[in-house]
Protein backbone atom coordinates (compact mmCIF):
# COMPACT_ATOMS: atom_id res chain seq x y z
CA UNK A 1 0.00 0.00 0.00
CA UNK A 2 1.14 3.28 -0.74
CA UNK A 3 1.22 7.06 1.75
CA UNK A 4 -1.09 7.94 -0.67
CA UNK A 5 -3.82 5.13 -0.85
CA UNK A 6 -3.49 5.36 3.28
CA UNK A 7 -4.55 8.85 3.02
CA UNK A 8 -7.58 8.23 0.88
CA UNK A 9 -9.22 6.05 3.63
CA UNK A 10 -8.21 8.62 6.70
CA UNK A 11 -11.74 11.20 7.58
CA UNK A 12 -8.52 14.24 6.90
CA UNK A 13 -5.54 12.05 5.18
CA UNK A 14 -2.59 13.32 7.07
CA UNK A 15 -3.80 16.78 7.00
CA UNK A 16 -2.57 18.21 10.18
CA UNK A 17 -0.83 15.59 11.52
CA UNK A 18 1.36 15.73 14.50
CA UNK A 19 4.60 13.40 14.60
CA UNK A 20 5.57 12.30 18.14
CA UNK A 21 8.46 10.02 17.43
CA UNK A 22 10.23 8.41 14.36
CA UNK A 23 12.29 5.56 13.93
CA UNK A 24 14.50 4.81 11.53
CA UNK A 25 16.07 1.50 10.93
CA UNK A 26 18.68 1.39 8.30
CA UNK A 27 19.68 -2.49 8.71
CA UNK A 28 16.03 -3.58 8.08
CA UNK A 29 14.67 -1.20 6.29
CA UNK A 30 11.95 0.73 7.72
CA UNK A 31 10.65 3.71 9.33
CA UNK A 32 8.29 3.61 12.23
CA UNK A 33 5.89 6.97 12.56
CA UNK A 34 4.03 7.56 15.57
CA UNK A 35 1.72 9.99 15.39
CA UNK A 36 -1.60 11.50 16.34
CA UNK A 37 -3.63 11.79 13.05
CA UNK A 38 -6.43 14.04 12.79
CA UNK A 39 -9.75 11.67 12.74
CA UNK A 40 -12.39 14.53 13.63
CA UNK A 41 -15.27 15.63 11.00
CA UNK A 42 -18.10 18.71 11.13
CA UNK A 43 -20.25 15.77 11.86
CA UNK A 44 -18.31 14.07 14.07
CA UNK A 45 -19.18 13.75 17.98
CA UNK A 46 -15.67 15.89 18.47
CA UNK A 47 -14.81 17.32 15.01
CA UNK A 48 -11.35 18.38 17.08
CA UNK A 49 -10.67 14.84 17.52
CA UNK A 50 -7.26 13.55 17.50
CA UNK A 51 -6.34 9.14 17.15
CA UNK A 52 -2.95 7.80 18.04
CA UNK A 53 -1.83 5.86 15.16
CA UNK A 54 1.21 3.72 14.10
CA UNK A 55 2.59 4.71 10.13
CA UNK A 56 5.13 1.87 9.17
CA UNK A 57 7.54 1.77 5.95
CA UNK A 58 8.95 -0.75 4.94
CA UNK A 59 11.55 -1.38 1.84
CA UNK A 60 13.21 2.33 2.84
CA UNK A 61 14.95 3.61 0.38
CA UNK A 62 15.49 6.92 1.50
CA UNK A 63 14.40 9.18 4.77
CA UNK A 64 15.62 12.93 4.24
CA UNK A 65 14.23 15.73 6.53
CA UNK A 66 14.84 19.15 5.03
CA UNK A 67 16.36 21.85 7.00
CA UNK A 68 14.25 24.19 9.17
CA UNK A 69 13.69 27.24 8.04
CA UNK A 70 15.56 29.69 9.83
CA UNK A 71 13.05 32.25 10.53
CA UNK A 72 10.26 29.47 12.20
CA UNK A 73 10.99 28.51 16.08
CA UNK A 74 12.05 24.94 14.80
CA UNK A 75 13.46 24.08 18.28
CA UNK A 76 11.15 21.12 20.02
CA UNK A 77 9.35 21.72 22.62
CA UNK A 78 8.44 18.60 23.76
CA UNK A 79 5.46 18.25 21.74
CA UNK A 80 4.42 17.02 18.86
CA UNK A 81 5.51 18.17 15.32
CA UNK A 82 2.68 19.45 13.35
CA UNK A 83 2.54 17.94 9.63
CA UNK A 84 0.58 17.38 6.76
CA UNK A 85 1.10 15.09 3.70
CA UNK A 86 1.13 15.49 -0.02
CA UNK A 87 2.17 13.72 -3.17
CA UNK A 88 5.93 14.58 -3.84
CA UNK A 89 4.15 15.44 -7.37
CA UNK A 90 1.77 17.56 -6.05
CA UNK A 91 1.00 20.86 -7.75
CA UNK A 92 -0.84 23.38 -7.36
CA UNK A 93 0.17 23.90 -3.82
CA UNK A 94 0.81 26.53 -0.99
CA UNK A 95 4.71 25.43 -1.29
CA UNK A 96 5.12 23.11 -4.78
CA UNK A 97 7.71 20.94 -4.97
CA UNK A 98 11.00 22.12 -6.19
CA UNK A 99 13.11 18.53 -5.60
CA UNK A 100 10.55 16.83 -7.70
CA UNK A 101 13.37 16.45 -10.35
CA UNK A 102 16.06 15.13 -7.66
CA UNK A 103 13.16 12.63 -6.33
CA UNK A 104 12.44 11.06 -9.59
CA UNK A 105 16.00 10.54 -9.91
CA UNK A 106 16.45 8.71 -6.77
CA UNK A 107 13.49 6.66 -7.08
CA UNK A 108 14.37 4.86 -9.78
CA UNK A 109 17.57 4.26 -8.06
CA UNK A 110 15.08 2.32 -5.68
CA UNK A 111 13.63 -1.00 -6.23
CA UNK A 112 11.13 -1.56 -8.74
CA UNK A 113 7.62 -0.46 -7.52
CA UNK A 114 9.06 2.07 -4.60
CA UNK A 115 7.00 5.29 -3.99
CA UNK A 116 7.92 8.79 -2.69
CA UNK A 117 6.09 10.75 -0.39
CA UNK A 118 6.70 14.08 1.51
CA UNK A 119 5.22 15.63 4.51
CA UNK A 120 5.24 18.76 5.58
CA UNK A 121 6.06 20.41 8.54
CA UNK A 122 4.39 22.99 9.75
CA UNK A 123 6.36 23.96 12.23
CA UNK A 124 10.15 23.95 10.39
CA UNK A 125 8.15 25.21 7.30
CA UNK A 126 9.97 22.17 5.88
CA UNK A 127 9.66 18.59 3.92
CA UNK A 128 10.97 15.39 5.48
CA UNK A 129 10.61 13.65 1.86
CA UNK A 130 10.26 9.12 1.63
CA UNK A 131 11.39 6.95 -0.41
CA UNK A 132 10.29 3.16 0.48
CA UNK A 133 8.09 -0.12 -0.67
CA UNK A 134 5.13 -0.57 1.15
CA UNK A 135 3.07 1.66 3.80
CA UNK A 136 0.89 0.15 6.62
CA UNK A 137 -0.97 2.18 9.49
CA UNK A 138 -2.15 0.69 13.06
CA UNK A 139 -4.50 2.56 15.34
CA UNK A 140 -2.34 2.44 18.31
CA UNK A 141 -5.32 2.61 21.78
CA UNK A 142 -2.38 2.21 23.90
CA UNK A 143 -0.91 5.50 23.27
CA UNK A 144 -2.08 8.78 24.63
CA UNK A 145 -0.02 10.50 22.07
Amino acid sequence: MTLEELESVLPNGFHDARLARLTLDYLERTATLHMQLFVGTPESEDPEEYKAAIVRLAGLCFFSIDLPDPHEQFVPDGSPISISGYSEDSTGLLKPNESIAQINDLIKNCPLGASSYRFYSHDWNSFIHVGYADASLEWNPASGN
